[in-house]
């Protein structure tokens, strides 16, 4: 440096360079940021037999997952394999996920999987040759389904997850007894599937609530998935499953908030401020204003520190040429420091419907397809969005998509 004078361009050029490289090592007042994006999907019955046949539902849903990229992926209604169930020819245990995985590509070969089976089932009983029902097509198979958990055998309507991340620890929470978590409720007021007393020691979750602490590029993101009971009595005026889900959303706020939880030798909730993602079948629309699950949903809504991806349904009854039945059941809360949300949705909404009429159709759109029905004996016609199509006929749930930031001053 010239004395009495300032720095030459070539002085000025070395120490902006020399900044930049300091800034890229991470001294103080640096922010490092990492991107991600989050999936959960309700494939509908996934079980054993159809992943090991790759049946066609299947073969769909793995369809729709490979067109939305993901870093973490949150599944309901997995079957937990165990050896013999449903069928004796099966003999694998826990490895329905890794067979999901290796349909999806090599890419997930190793990826970190979160799999545990919930109460769903266990107490279903077996037919007289020694099997279980497969499902419930046949009337008989409800009388030997679970009265308590619902399923018709042990593992079904299980909850997993697989991610791109570490997983640094995990929590598998399932036999918390309700009435230790929350005293107050009168389960005696309720019955179960069969018109019996409930258990004393009937556990809170029917499945099973997942919480996992992710190593996301050196910051640890806090996970929760789970599938709560659904908030309907399916024609059993004295069915606990209303006040079931409610108290299981109850249990997730307070967890949520760091809370103590009302029962002996629990943790602590989550810890003051630490960044977390919730992702599941929730069962409960909180616009539906007569279900006591609804109210809780809403208070999570509004929470000052818990947010949700706005969405207006995910759920759709059947059928793709009537007007179907639409619910929101389920969600991706986020909150915590650092943690922002860039972008989310639903995967396979809006439907583009366009009635065509009875003629002739024109041909479809690029990106839509073609639907024929009948009405009063003529053929007719709708044009629709290919992805909703290929959704609807994948599972009765719509996949819900969402890209966060995480950020932290190094």
């Amino acid at each position: 440096m010239p004395l009495g004078g300032g720095m030459n361009k070539n002085t000025t050029f070395i120490f902006l360079s020399l900044f930049l490289f300091l800034g890229s090592l991470g001294v103080e007042g640096s922010i490092q940021k990492s991107l991600f994006n989050v999936l959960h999907y309700n494939v509908k019955e996934l079980d054993s037999k159809k992943i090991r046949e790759r049946d066609q539902s299947l073969k769909r849903a793995i369809d729709l997952l490979k067109e939305i990229p993901f870093d973490i992926l949150s599944l309901n209604e997995i079957q937990y394999d165990f050896p013999g169930v449903p069928y004796e020819r099966f003999k694998t245990e826990g490895q329905n996920l890794t067979l999901i995985g290796k349909w999806m590509g090599s890419s997930f070969k190793n990826w970190f999987q979160l799999f545990h089976p919930g109460n769903t089932g266990f107490n279903a009983r077996k037919r007289g040759d020694g099997t279980y029902f497969p499902d419930l097509k046949k009337r008989a198979a409800r009388r030997y389904a679970d009265p308590v958990n619902f399923g018709v055998f042990p593992g079904q309507y299980a909850t997993g997850g697989i991610s791109r991340f570490p997983v640094k620890e995990v929590n598998y929470i399932h036999k918390i007894a309700w009435k230790d978590a929350f005293p107050k409720r009168r389960l005696s007021y309720y019955k179960d599937a069969h018109g019996n007393p409930l258990p004393e020691d009937m556990p809170l979750f029917d499945k099973v609530f997942i919480h996992a602490i992710l190593d996301v590029e050196g910051q640890e993101l806090h996970l929760i998935l789970l599938h709560t009971v659904p908030s309907f009595n399916f024609g059993n005026p004295n069915s606990v499953n209303i006040v079931r889900n409610s108290d299981q959303l109850r249990f997730l706020k307070s967890y949520l908030e760091g809370k103590k939880l009302g029962f002996e030798n629990s943790r602590e909730g989550l810890p003051l401020n630490a960044p977390f993602i919730v992702m599941g079948d929730l069962n409960i629309d909180y616009r539906d204003s007569k279900k006591e699950g609804a109210f809780v949903m809403k208070s999570l809504l509004e929470s000052e520190n818990i947010k949700g991806l706005k969405v207006n349904h995910t759920y759709e009854s059947e059928g793709v040429t009537k007007k179907p039945n639409k619910l929101l059941l389920d969600y991706i809360l986020y909150g915590g420091q650092g943690l922002s949300l860039n972008k989310g949705g639903v995967y396979g909404l809006p439907s583009g419907k366009v009635n065509l009429g009875c003629k002739k159709p024109r041909l479809p759109m690029p990106g839509k397809i073609l639907i024929s029905y009948k009405k009063r004996g003529k053929s007719c016609f709708l044009e629709m969005n290919k992805t909703y199509f290929l959704a609807k006929k994948a599972s009765d749930h719509f996949p819900l998509y969402a890209q966060f930031s995480l950020e932290k001053e190094l």
